[in-house]
């Protein structure tokens, strides 16, 4: 896939390895942040970036990768550089030693989509910023969703998070939308660049991180519309040039 020639984004790889951190961080089960402060417990962080480290250097082995860079003391989280975590690669297996870590303590079903929702709603912010897309609030604006959606996903392969990707509509989607309130729809990718971690998480622990499903899930959550991809998604069964998603849209009340 050409995977070696490829670089992901130095800021949206840096700024996924913080948003998949505090995430993680703010789970009651991992303790890692007081719910009444906001304050980080610093024990609890560095126990957990200790366990991602060794995972980390792990995943870089067995790639072949060498020995990561010396972390930076001054960092509370010590994250890999930028430089090495443009590497798709590297950015691949940072991914999985957080999640595969993360696993460890949190065990349940419910817990862990929790967790994969927080990081998406950190990643939309990232990229609203990027494409300026903002919803409107209104589950009947089909055009407005559909053109943000499109935005959002420009920006994951400006990103390098995919090669490229796409959205196949049933025909005549917004008179069926505006009819019945519902639709169906497939997302499909290029090479997402977390697929082998995504793999071997749903090898392993039967879930995988979904950065792209639950960022999309949240912009049309700012449109008042439940997005959800089939329950039997299974990153396995697909090829890495053609990843496809089937998603269905159940519109909210129109606001007064």
């Amino acid at each position: 896939s050409g995977r070696r020639e490829r670089q992901v984004d130095e800021t949206f790889a840096g700024y996924v390895a913080r948003a998949s951190f505090a995430a993680i961080m703010e789970d009651p089960q991992v303790g890692g942040v007081d719910p009444n402060t906001g304050e980080t417990d610093e024990a609890v962080a560095q126990a957990f970036v200790r366990r991602v480290t060794v995972l980390y250097d792990e995943e870089r082995k067995k790639l072949g990768l060498g020995k990561a860079a010396p972390r930076d003391a001054k960092d509370a989280a010590m994250f890999p550089p930028l430089e090495e975590l443009k590497s798709p690669e590297a950015f691949d297996a940072y991914s999985y030693a957080q999640f595969a870590a993360a696993a460890e303590t949190l065990t349940g079903g419910r817990e862990r989509r929790a967790l994969t929702e927080r990081v998406g709603k950190r990643i939309l912010l990232l990229l609203r910023q990027i494409t300026g897309v903002e919803a409107t609030g209104d589950p009947s604006d089909f055009k407005h969703m559909q053109r943000s959606l499109d935005d959002l996903l420009g920006a994951f392969a400006k990103c390098g998070y995919v090669l490229d990707s796409g959205l196949v509509w049933p025909e005549d989607a917004e008179a069926v939308y505006a009819k019945t309130r519902e639709l169906t729809f497939q997302y499909w990718m290029r090479d997402p660049v977390i697929l082998p971690s995504a793999r071997r998480l749903f090898r392993e622990q039967g879930f995988a991180q979904h950065f792209s499903s639950r960022t999309i899930e949240g912009l049309f959550a700012g449109y008042g519309v439940v997005a959800r991809e089939d329950s039997d998604f299974d990153p396995r069964e697909w090829p890495d040039d053609r990843v496809v998603e089937q998603w269905t849209l159940k519109a909210g009340p129109v606001p007064a």
